[in-house]
């Protein structure tokens, strides 16, 4: 069986919904969202831009693998702009979830943070599908995307497509970059 994306296949369509906020500030509705670590005491600090609101702020946390996010590990108040998890293990990667809400606005942010977890250097490889309606209009930000996707380990087969393009044809696409990857399984 041939392995793809190192044994995981990545599928990314870029799909682009452009929310309306009347005359807000489109950086109101992000959330920068930071971690520092410390070995003595172990401890994984988040940071993050004041949020907009008078409604708390849940902090969820989850093992990186883990499925379940369970309860809140904190709720703090609406102007909090960090929190600091003491408990923690070293070597266990963590997933963090931020989350906001602001009558019927979710403010909601991820951010994954660990104490000397191993490095990975190679993800495998991922499908870049993008609406050529958008090629221009985003070159920038595509450009970062496929950047910040190398830098994190992954190497990206972009293809850009029409939108009106059958179905057939984008699997046909995708069948195409399966095939063409000569690895095998073991």
């Amino acid at each position: 069986m041939k392995k793809l994306l190192n044994s995981a296949i990545g599928l990314f369509l870029i799909c682009i919904f452009c929310p309306v906020y009347g005359q807000d500030n489109p950086k109101d509705h992000i959330v920068q969202l930071t971690t520092s670590i410390t070995e003595s005491p172990v401890a994984i600090s988040l940071k993050w831009n004041a949020i907009h609101g008078d409604a708390n702020i849940y902090i969820y946390r989850k093992r990186k693998i883990a499925m379940d996010w369970g309860n809140a590990i904190a709720t703090l108040p609406a102007n909090a702009t960090e929190y600091t998890d003491n408990n923690v293990e070293i070597g266990v990667e963590y997933t963090y979830k931020l989350i906001k809400i602001i009558n019927d606005t979710v403010i909601l942010t991820h951010v994954c943070s660990g104490i000397k977890c191993k490095e990975v250097e190679y993800r495998g490889k991922v499908i870049l599908l993008v609406d050529s309606t958008f090629v221009d209009t985003l070159r920038n930000e595509l450009i970062r995307y496929e950047t910040d996707l190398i830098a994190d380990g992954w190497d990206v087969l972009r293809k850009d497509i029409s939108r009106n393009a059958p179905v057939r044809y984008v699997k046909s696409i995708i069948m195409d970059y399966y095939n063409e990857d000569t690895a095998s399984s073991g």
